[in-house]
């Protein structure tokens, strides 16, 4: 199969995924009791870096994705989430190619509220996830082959201004993985401001730390990203989503941007 006709069946397949799929995102806010959420957003990335040991330029890695996510309220304080992640990835020069198409990404966690003071909230959450691989479609440097777990603290704050809302969230977690990739340690943050009802502007960082524990062959990446976005809530229940995730620092890695459409729903 060429790389038109592998990127082809990946955009139909993010395209029925949005038909089919309302969403929303995660939040240290746990859901209600029997509240339904998913998640579904388009991604494309590029990156340059030395994939192939026989180029003696920049490769260039690119991936189209279809993230879906889920979140339901099992109880009053509990949440039950996971998240699949499908893509084609291309990896060329100008003397080969290499491609991966398959489920790149598949987590599930389990989410308790701890704290639930008026507009405060901190919540804990476990989460296991699969092996990332190449032939799947992961990036070269951070391809991984075992299972991970992961230990994540969430705290969460609203604060009601004179135009709009606003609200701060920040996430912290160790995640451990029982391959040979290294463990590390996580912290994400989220900015987010509502001028009205219809608008919601979000500034957020995701950061991963290396503990730089890998075995021999695994991978050992420290990544830091940007991500502005904004949203449009079209009607109470959907809402659409477009921004840029931005790696302005790294280490052990090929940075790159990521440019991504999102459809959000309630249920």
């Amino acid at each position: 199969m060429g790389r038109r006709q592998k990127w082809l069946g990946t955009a139909i397949i993010s395209l029925m995924v949005y038909c089919l799929v309302p969403a929303v995102m995660a939040s240290p806010w746990g859901r209600g009791e029997d509240s339904f959420f998913l998640l579904s957003r388009a991604d494309y990335f590029r990156a340059k870096g030395d994939f192939l040991a026989s180029s003696e330029e920049k490769d260039l890695f690119e991936r189209l994705e279809n993230h879906t996510y889920f979140e339901f309220g099992l109880a009053k304080r509990i949440t039950l989430g996971g998240k699949v992640v499908y893509g084609s990835s291309i990896l060329s020069n100008d003397f080969e190619n290499r491609s991966g198409t398959g489920f790149s990404q598949i987590e599930a966690f389990l989410q308790y509220q701890v704290i639930q003071m008026g507009r405060t909230v901190g919540a804990i959450q476990i989460l296991a996830d699969a092996p990332q691989t190449l032939g799947a479609g992961t990036r070269p440097d951070i391809a991984n082959n075992g299972p991970g777990s992961e230990l994540r603290f969430l705290y969460g704050r609203s604060f009601p201004i004179n135009q709009g809302n606003l609200f701060v969230a920040a996430e912290a977690a160790y995640h451990k993985n029982w391959g040979a990739r290294a463990d590390q340690i996580l912290f994400d943050a989220r900015v987010g401001y509502e001028p009205s009802k219809y608008w919601l502007i979000l500034l957020e960082s995701f950061n991963a730390q290396s503990l730089r524990n890998e075995d021999m062959g695994g991978s050992d990446f420290d990544a830091y990203k940007i991500q502005p976005s904004i949203v449009w809530r079209v009607t109470p229940r959907w809402a659409l989503q477009a921004g840029v995730t931005h790696e302005y620092e790294g280490r052990n890695l090929a940075l790159g941007n990521t440019f991504f459409i999102g459809l959000w729903s309630s249920l």
